[in-house]
């Protein structure tokens, strides 16, 4: 049984970048929600602690609350009643010196404990910042905003406290149903509103950004292997159209020969100008692995010369030398100077050029039949460019493998 492959949804790096600046900004909404309902929260119970932070100060100064064996348990239960009726977002509890609860107006089955840590009420009677929160004793695990005050014992009793929870039950689930109101949802749709705005304009600047981007990658993308676009179509090759391509592409070299091209010297190091060229070779060398050497004097003078086309030079003679030296091949470049002349000389060991080429190697491209007939364009353009300096070039027999160039420029006057 044949299976056909799945196919995946491919998303552009665009897409990509795009979701995880979405997800990115709704987290910040969500977080930004969460902290000002979280810090709203805290702002509240410390306003209510700090409003109420006297009330149970109050209560325990009740005198007839007390009598000379100490807290009356009844009297303090009817005015815990009375309290939570007239303020029913109180609870009222009566504690002894060990925080065990030993009065209280709770509903039958509504204590959750026996025991009230007194670790928080000794820090806010000793003027901790608000808030603080105890144990809510309807509660086994909760902890809420109180107020509280130490009650005088006697000699047969110790004291205790008065502990009032500022957070009742019946204000928990009025709160919880106000949360779930209009109000509240509008809010969170308010909220979502504002989050889904700011994501539409975040994605809007990010297209906007990234376009240059997306334009670089469809051009890209247009290109085949050999450089040229694939929608580009094939135009046959014949002798016409040659000649009327090489009318185009020789328009250059015709500049040079018949000096439409003005050069712009000055005075510069060569020394300076080959390192920085050399610079652009450094991945090519590595690839192929080649031994690149470099010799020059101790003391090498300055040339003047038209800086871009001696860069031209020296980049078509370096390109030259490396495509067509095989890997773990070695170039050589020396430079030298004497009789007020700077020397260059390019020497690499590739396959060298053909006997029936060298005498070709300087003159316009022309064909016969199909075949181009001459040493390139490029050895064409440097050899006109270093004739405007007043140099020549020369490809050298050095050798029996590899080929040599060697060319010469004027050293700048030192007067």
């Amino acid at each position: 049984m044949s299976m056909k492959p799945s196919s995946t949804l491919a998303l552009t790096l665009t897409q990509r970048l795009s979701l995880v600046f979405a997800a990115l900004l709704l987290a910040c909404c969500g977080a930004s929600a969460w902290l000002r309902i979280h810090s709203n929260d805290l702002h509240e119970k410390e306003v209510i602690q700090s409003l109420s932070r006297g009330l149970a100060s109050h209560i325990a100064g009740n005198r007839t609350l007390m009598d000379a064996s100490g807290p009356r348990t009844d009297a303090l239960k009817a005015l815990f009643g009375q309290l939570m009726v007239v303020n029913p977002s109180v609870e009222v509890y009566l504690l002894d010196s060990e925080g065990t609860i030993r009065g209280d107006d709770a509903p039958a089955g509504h204590l959750k404990r026996e025991r009230v840590d007194l670790a928080p009420i000794k820090r806010f009677l000793g003027g901790a910042p608000l808030p603080v929160f105890g144990d809510d004793p309807r509660s086994a695990a909760g902890r809420k905003v109180f107020s509280a005050a130490p009650v005088a014992g006697t000699a047969d009793r110790p004291g205790g406290y008065i502990y009032v929870v500022l957070q009742s039950e019946l204000r928990d689930r009025l709160d919880a149903e106000v949360q779930a109101n209009a109000v509240l949802k509008t809010t969170l749709r308010l909220m979502a509103l504002v989050a889904v705005l700011g994501l539409l304009a975040g994605l809007t600047a990010f297209w906007l950004i990234t376009r240059p981007l997306r334009r670089l990658t469809q051009a890209m993308r247009h290109f085949d292997a050999n450089g040229e676009p694939d929608k580009q179509p094939r135009v046959p090759r014949t002798a016409s159209t040659n000649q009327r391509d090489d009318i185009v592409v020789l328009d250059e070299p015709a500049k040079l020969e018949y000096g439409l091209v003005s050069l712009d010297p000055e005075v510069f190091s060569l020394e300076d100008l080959l390192q920085d060229v050399l610079e652009k070779f450094e991945l090519s060398v590595a690839a192929k692995r080649i031994a690149l050497h470099v010799e020059r004097p101790p003391a090498l003078p300055a040339i003047r010369a038209d800086l871009g086309m001696i860069e031209r030079i020296l980049t078509n003679l370096l390109d030259n030398a490396i495509r067509h030296t095989p890997e773990e091949g070695v170039v050589t470049v020396l430079l030298s100077h004497h009789d007020q002349r700077v020397w260059v000389t390019c020497r690499d060991t590739g396959p060298g050029i053909p006997a029936a080429m060298r005498d070709s190697l300087f003159v316009r491209p022309f064909h016969s039949g199909r075949v181009a007939q001459s040493g390139g364009l490029g050895l064409l353009l440097v050899h006109r460019m270093l004739q405007l300096h007043g140099g020549h070039i020369t490809l050298v027999d050095e050798t029996a493998t590899g080929t040599t160039f060697r060319f010469d420029l004027p050293a700048a006057r030192t007067d």
